[in-house]
């Protein structure tokens, strides 16, 4: 064994087991596997009814929290939540509890929130995933699973291989993305060879420069499974990847809010699940949508985390359908029965190393940052780097040493950051605020 691999294996064998014992604590993962058994024979009817008994009970855990109303205030009587009202004041949605899991998201609109999640949360999530790969009879409990996601496997100043080590009982392959070039391409392709994973859990940005660098050398390994999931999958995308990796791609859309959950195995298909939570559409007259289409943003009603019931909670993000479709179509959108032709969320916020790695997960670099409202990574060249950020008046300046420095554990440093306070951020035509802006 590696020193890294000896390394990485102690921090992770004090997490894993009591990971997969929360992901997979039978009081709350198997209900939610037998209700998702069902759904698929259920029909319209069916499916309205088990919408409306979820949302019943979302809002008597939501009448628990301190901004919460009484319970047989009728859903569409409610007001919306605003995600600048769960930044500034998280508080006012938790419902008191001994055991909770903190959680964080930048958002597509570089709003930082912090979350609390229940055991509920957890295991529901967890099934809900699993549920997707029910095709294949496969589970993460179950499948050789390589995973290329925006994990700190290791410092980005330390270029010798390897680039992953074998966790889980030798079970997961944790590969670090950032470390992914076009000169150690030959190295991921070769270690996946070795591992022969049946899934391949991956951000799409990451996936596609792996499939395009293997490409380019000639190289492709079958996988049943690539899945991928917390930015825009773009057809392209999926076709290199099914291509180069043999493999069927299911793309989901998921937030860290639990609000709202779609997948879809083919290109502009995405289906929303009407157990996860209930979602409504919001027309939105100013958006732009291609010819033929109309542009409506998801409003969102979690089902499953009980620690923080988010109600009408307005996500940012938007879903693409046909200008055609009246309020009977729109229902059936929300209840799984017609796909979305495609989900705007989040951008894929990636930047490029002067090496040619694409570098993930520096939306994690907010965590913990008091006072910051908002921040965007501009990245001017291939080695340099501009932190726009908006502080909240009552706080003044961020800590810039603190954010620095956690920009670092994403950021090599061969490329120059610089921070910048600016008054506000501006959006883009689309209305979006992309969190990383590339002007390479």
């Amino acid at each position: 064994m590696t020193r890294l691999s000896s390394r990485l294996t102690d921090r992770i064998k004090g997490t894993e087991v009591l990971n997969r014992a929360l992901r997979y604590n039978a009081r709350h993962y198997e209900p939610v596997r037998k209700l998702l058994g069902e759904l698929d024979g259920m029909d319209r009817s069916a499916r309205r009814e088990l919408s409306d008994r979820l949302t019943r009970r979302a809002l008597e855990w939501a009448a628990d929290t301190p901004s919460g109303l009484p319970a047989d205030v009728p859903l569409a009587e409610r007001p919306f939540t605003e995600k600048s009202d769960l930044r500034d004041h998280p508080e006012r949605f938790r419902v008191r509890g001994l055991i909770r899991a903190r959680a964080q998201t930048s958002g597509s609109t570089g709003i930082p929130v912090q979350l609390q999640r229940s055991l509920r949360s957890i295991g529901s999530e967890q099934a809900f995933i699993d549920d997707l790969l029910g095709v294949w009879n496969l589970t993460f409990r179950t499948a050789r699973i390589a995973r290329l996601r925006a994990d700190h496997v290791k410092p980005l100043a330390d270029n010798e291989p390897p680039y992953g080590v074998r966790t889980h009982g030798g079970q997961q392959l944790l590969l670090s993305s950032n470390h992914l070039s076009p000169t150690t391409a030959r190295w991921f392709h070769d270690e996946l060879q070795r591992f022969a994973p049946e899934v391949l859990y991956t951000h799409p940005s990451s996936g596609e420069a792996l499939a395009s660098f293997m490409q380019k050398l000639g190289l492709s390994i079958p996988i049943a499974v690539v899945l991928t999931s917390s930015e825009v999958l773009e057809p392209s995308g999926r076709l290199l990847m099914e291509r180069v990796f043999q493999a069927t791609v299911v793309d989901y859309y998921g937030l860290a809010e639990r609000v709202a959950f779609a997948a879809g195995l083919a290109a502009g298909a995405s289906y929303f699940n009407p157990a996860y939570g209930r979602v409504e559409l919001l027309p939105l007259d100013d958006a732009e949508a291609p010819t033929g289409c109309q542009a409506l943003e998801i409003i969102g009603t979690g089902f499953w985390n009980d620690a923080m019931p988010l109600v009408r909670y307005r996500t940012g993000d938007r879903v693409i359908v046909p200008d055609h479709y009246g309020a009977a179509e729109l229902e059936d959108v929300a209840l799984g029965l017609l796909p979305v032709s495609a989900i705007q969320g989040r951008d894929k916020e990636y930047l490029i190393s002067p090496r040619g790695e694409v570098l993930v997960g520096i939306d994690n670099a907010t965590d913990g940052i008091n006072g910051l409202v908002r921040m965007q990574v501009v990245q001017e060249s291939l080695d340099a780097v501009r932190l726009l950020v908006v502080a909240d008046p009552r706080v003044g300046r961020v800590n810039e040493a603190e954010l620095i420095g956690n920009v670092r554990k994403w950021v090599p440093g061969d490329m120059r950051v610089t921070l910048e306070h600016v008054e506000r951020i501006d959006r883009l035509p689309s209305g979006k605020t992309p969190f990383v802006n590339r002007r390479v």
